[in-house]
């Protein structure tokens, strides 16, 4: 059995960020702290993924790590986006 490597055509980004990966520290420090894939390079670039339960616990929590209302929106629109798709996980780029 191999594994192969494609290269990316395309990727599609929304409109607007969901948070910010440098002002959101409570935020970062929680999802750090779950179960997460976490690509970013030194300087805080690149992939996250997390499941949606993690996401749903990160919005629960909003009061505590601090997430003002544009943030908790946009994560509301992200899960519900993800379970629309049928999807357990959301992906983020870090840029």
């Amino acid at each position: 059995m191999s594994v192969r490597a494609y290269k990316v055509v395309a990727l599609q980004y929304a409109q607007s960020p969901s948070f910010n990966c440098w002002h959101d520290e409570k935020l970062m420090d929680f999802l750090e702290g779950e179960e997460i894939y976490d690509g970013r390079n030194s300087e805080g670039g690149g992939t996250m993924e997390m499941s949606v339960e993690v996401m749903q616990k990160a919005l629960d929590k909003g009061k505590e790590l601090e997430l003002d209302e544009y943030a908790c929106e946009a994560i509301r629109t992200d899960i519900a986006w993800a379970k629309k798709k049928g999807r357990d996980y959301i992906r983020y780029e870090c840029f």
